[in-house]
């Protein structure tokens, strides 16, 4: 049983990473008539989305950024703002890769939260139950107290 809760934990990380470069290869700006038309709520126009970006980007002076909104059909607007490098002054569009940062514990701990919902993972155990390799540094025995 631990062995299939590893596996599965291992498959769903590796499943997310997968469709996080799928996603960002896939991206594609919106077409002019959609992105007059369309809103991404019902309340809120594209361009008032843009406006917030870009107010957020120069309060919180960001250099660079790039937003995709999406569903189960696909991606449904995509834009970059902002600069990808400052030196060069090259854009920073929609496709440009950036470093993921600390999103991936966001969604790793989605998918963990998922698991013990099923009732596949209890959250009080040590990660070595269900990984045994997980052997933190400095840590002999690695249980619950």
């Amino acid at each position: 049983m631990k062995l299939l809760i590893r596996s599965i934990i291992i498959v769903i990380i590796i499943g997310l990473l997968f469709l996080f470069f799928v996603s960002l290869a896939g991206c594609k700006s919106i077409s002019k008539e959609l992105k007059t038309s369309t809103m991404i709520t019902h309340h809120i126009p594209i361009e008032a989305l843009i406006n917030t970006i870009e107010k957020e980007m120069d309060e919180k002076k960001i250099t660079g950024l790039s937003v995709v909104v999406s569903n189960s059909d696909g991606v449904l607007w995509s834009e970059g703002f902002g600069l990808a490098n400052k030196k060069t002054k090259e854009a920073f569009t929609e496709t440009t890769i950036s470093n993921i940062g600390s999103v991936s514990k966001l969604i790793t701990l989605t998918a963990i939260m998922r698991l013990v919902e099923e009732g596949m993972v209890e959250l009080d155990e040590p990660v070595a139950t269900y990984i045994p390799e997980f052997k933190p540094l400095g840590i002999e025995d690695y249980s619950t107290p």
